[in-house]
């Protein structure tokens, strides 16, 4: 009899947890990263070099596992491995997906399209073309200076690369980010941005049946000219709110075809007003509702009993950090202290001393991750405030 094996794309700090669970579950883990220095790589029981985008060697890879294990699934934590996953699924007939709900999903403009004709509200869509389409100036063609806050992005999924949000668009802003989508995809929409508050769902499908996992509260914090992303899970809402926003998720995985494994949707919460922005085949928290999972996969009837218990209120957070401006890192003001922390379960650096930083703002630059937990929503955020107060990463101006 083959031992079980799953394998997990890309391996951040943030997806530490989950690669023990599986080993914990008595399932071989198998980790593939681009980077042979990889965080969660000390948790693995196996690891291989390999880049999420190479769906070739990924292909390979899973072959070979399905012929030395009983190959249980494969997941990732990014959304730009999922190309390779869904071929992945398809030649080894793995019980996840299926691939043709991850490609509606990676591509924005599709997915808006299924989501609206089934009543679904979803952000106004401005524009959607490729660089051709511009006018010689790199102005959107048609495009007059919009009245209201827009995000440019790829109109497939690419772990949120190229992504822009402009408060106060104009068409300078609106060319620079356009270039900047422009770098990683083909194809770029520009989409009003929905009033109310951010926030993600996580939910679990098994055989086209939904089991909520978690909610998570979204947020930018504001750092001198950064942009700093956290998230708190439960969020503090309505029990009403709550099951609205389960049942879009469930709504939404639907629509698309998703019928088995874990994803979450990017929801704008304005009152009793939802707009779904996207879905994502890979869970935000990868906590209880990632054994469930698991267990249901090895075929345990009890699967259930590991997903997470309602009311259980245990406050679960991350959030991302900047440098003050671009250059390369010289000094990482109060790591050592800040990562000591009690509260902080995991804290990833990304951008070591030594390394560029180019931007400030956006994806492709982040320096630092950190996964908090608690009792308590207020106690959580503070500490969340605390360590943006304490930790920097000084740079100075690259040759």
């Amino acid at each position: 009899m083959k031992r079980p094996a799953f394998l997990y794309i890309g391996g951040s700090g943030a997806q530490s947890a989950s690669i023990r669970a599986i080993s914990e579950q008595g399932i071989v883990s198998v980790l593939t990263d681009i980077s042979p220095d990889a965080p969660a790589r000390k948790d693995a029981d196996r690891f291989e070099g390999i880049s999420a985008t190479d769906a070739d060697s990924l292909m390979d890879l899973a072959g070979k596992l399905a012929e030395d294990y009983d190959l249980l699934g494969a997941y990732a934590g990014a959304d730009h491995a999922y190309p390779a996953i869904g071929e992945i699924v398809d030649k080894l007939g793995l019980v996840q997906g299926p691939s043709m709900a991850y490609g509606k999903a990676s591509d924005k403009v599709t997915a808006a399209e299924i989501w609206e004709k089934t009543g679904i509200r979803v952000p106004e869509m401005i524009w959607c073309g490729t660089r051709e389409g511009l006018t010689p100036e790199g102005d959107p063609t048609f495009l007059e200076n919009p009245d209201a806050a827009i995000v440019i992005k790829p109109s497939n999924m690419d772990y949120s690369r190229g992504v822009s949000m402009l408060s106060v668009p104009d068409r300078y802003s609106i060319r620079k980010a356009l270039d900047g989508v422009f770098e990683h995809a083909e194809e770029a929409v520009i989409q009003k941005i929905a009033e109310g508050d951010l926030v993600n769902v996580d939910g679990l499908m098994v055989d086209g049946g939904y089991y909520p996992l978690t909610i998570i509260e979204r947020h930018i914090h504001p750092n001198g000219r950064c942009q700093n992303f956290f998230g708190i899970s439960p969020a503090p809402l309505a029990a009403a709110t709550e099951h609205a926003l389960h049942a879009q998720a469930a709504q939404a995985a639907r629509a698309l075809g998703l019928q088995n494994g874990l994803f979450t949707i990017d929801v704008i919460v304005n009152g009793t007003e939802l707009t779904l922005l996207e879905l994502s085949p890979h869970s935000t928290v990868n906590g209880d509702g990632f054994k469930a999972w698991l267990a249901y996969l090895q075929g345990d009837p009890d699967w259930r009993h590991k997903l997470p218990e309602e009311g259980s209120r245990e406050v679960v957070a991350y959030t991302m950090f900047y440098a003050e401006r671009p250059g390369v890192v010289t000094d990482i003001e109060g790591l050592k202290t800040q990562r000591a922390r009690p509260d902080v379960t995991s804290f990833d650096v990304l951008r070591e001393p030594g390394k560029e930083v180019r931007e400030i703002n956006g994806f492709r630059d982040i320096c630092a991750k950190a996964w908090l937990t608690g009792d308590a929503y207020d106690s959580v955020r503070n500490a969340i405030r605390d360590i943006h107060q304490n930790l920097r990463f000084k740079t100075t101006q690259a040759n």
